[in-house]
Protein backbone atom coordinates (compact mmCIF):
# COMPACT_ATOMS: atom_id res chain seq x y z
CA UNK A 1 0.00 0.00 0.00
CA UNK A 2 1.56 3.67 -0.96
CA UNK A 3 1.69 5.98 1.26
CA UNK A 4 -0.99 8.44 -0.47
CA UNK A 5 -3.15 4.45 0.00
CA UNK A 6 -2.46 4.64 3.81
CA UNK A 7 -3.43 7.92 4.80
CA UNK A 8 -6.49 8.08 2.40
CA UNK A 9 -7.66 4.71 4.16
CA UNK A 10 -6.85 6.00 7.43
CA UNK A 11 -9.26 8.99 6.94
CA UNK A 12 -12.07 7.44 5.01
CA UNK A 13 -11.91 3.64 6.50
CA UNK A 14 -14.33 2.12 6.97
CA UNK A 15 -15.63 2.60 3.32
CA UNK A 16 -17.26 0.63 0.91
CA UNK A 17 -16.20 1.88 -2.15
CA UNK A 18 -13.01 2.53 -3.90
CA UNK A 19 -10.48 4.58 -3.06
CA UNK A 20 -7.66 4.02 -5.83
CA UNK A 21 -9.13 7.11 -8.17
CA UNK A 22 -8.55 9.37 -5.40
CA UNK A 23 -5.02 8.18 -4.34
CA UNK A 24 -4.05 8.45 -8.37
CA UNK A 25 -5.83 12.15 -7.92
CA UNK A 26 -3.43 12.43 -4.91
CA UNK A 27 0.06 10.75 -6.37
CA UNK A 28 -0.34 13.26 -9.45
CA UNK A 29 -1.22 16.11 -7.63
CA UNK A 30 1.85 15.83 -5.88
CA UNK A 31 4.06 14.64 -8.65
CA UNK A 32 3.06 17.68 -10.66
CA UNK A 33 4.06 19.83 -6.97
CA UNK A 34 6.84 18.17 -6.13
CA UNK A 35 8.74 16.80 -9.10
CA UNK A 36 7.63 18.70 -11.78
CA UNK A 37 7.64 22.02 -9.76
CA UNK A 38 3.85 23.22 -10.41
CA UNK A 39 4.20 26.80 -9.01
CA UNK A 40 1.24 27.84 -6.99
CA UNK A 41 2.50 31.28 -6.92
CA UNK A 42 1.12 33.41 -4.31
CA UNK A 43 -2.13 30.88 -4.03
CA UNK A 44 -3.17 29.99 -0.90
CA UNK A 45 -5.81 27.82 0.22
CA UNK A 46 -8.03 29.27 2.54
CA UNK A 47 -10.42 26.85 3.02
CA UNK A 48 -11.69 23.42 1.22
CA UNK A 49 -14.25 24.72 -1.27
CA UNK A 50 -14.31 22.07 -3.94
CA UNK A 51 -13.00 18.72 -3.81
CA UNK A 52 -9.53 19.48 -5.90
CA UNK A 53 -8.40 21.64 -3.30
CA UNK A 54 -8.58 18.88 -0.84
CA UNK A 55 -5.82 17.15 -3.17
CA UNK A 56 -3.12 19.66 -2.13
CA UNK A 57 -3.78 19.38 1.55
CA UNK A 58 -3.80 15.44 0.86
CA UNK A 59 -0.27 16.06 -1.15
CA UNK A 60 1.25 18.08 1.09
CA UNK A 61 0.17 15.79 4.11
CA UNK A 62 2.07 12.44 2.29
CA UNK A 63 5.04 14.38 1.42
CA UNK A 64 5.71 16.17 4.92
CA UNK A 65 3.67 14.14 7.24
CA UNK A 66 2.21 17.72 8.29
CA UNK A 67 -0.56 19.58 7.57
CA UNK A 68 -0.32 21.86 4.67
CA UNK A 69 -0.59 25.37 6.94
CA UNK A 70 2.57 24.08 8.89
CA UNK A 71 4.45 23.31 6.21
CA UNK A 72 4.11 26.72 4.77
CA UNK A 73 4.81 28.25 7.78
CA UNK A 74 7.89 26.22 8.46
CA UNK A 75 8.19 26.42 5.24
CA UNK A 76 7.12 29.42 2.82
CA UNK A 77 9.05 29.39 0.07
CA UNK A 78 7.16 26.53 -0.81
CA UNK A 79 4.28 28.61 -2.35
CA UNK A 80 6.85 30.58 -4.23
CA UNK A 81 8.50 27.55 -5.53
CA UNK A 82 12.11 28.00 -4.45
CA UNK A 83 14.80 25.05 -3.34
CA UNK A 84 12.74 23.54 -0.66
CA UNK A 85 10.74 21.43 -2.67
CA UNK A 86 13.23 18.57 -2.14
CA UNK A 87 12.66 18.35 1.50
CA UNK A 88 11.14 15.21 3.14
CA UNK A 89 10.30 14.67 6.35
CA UNK A 90 9.94 10.98 6.24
Amino acid sequence: MTKEETLIRGILDPVGSDVRPLVCAVQITGRLLFEERLLLIGRQIKDIRAPRDMLFYLAYYCRFNMPYYEVLKQNPQLLFGEDGLQKEDA
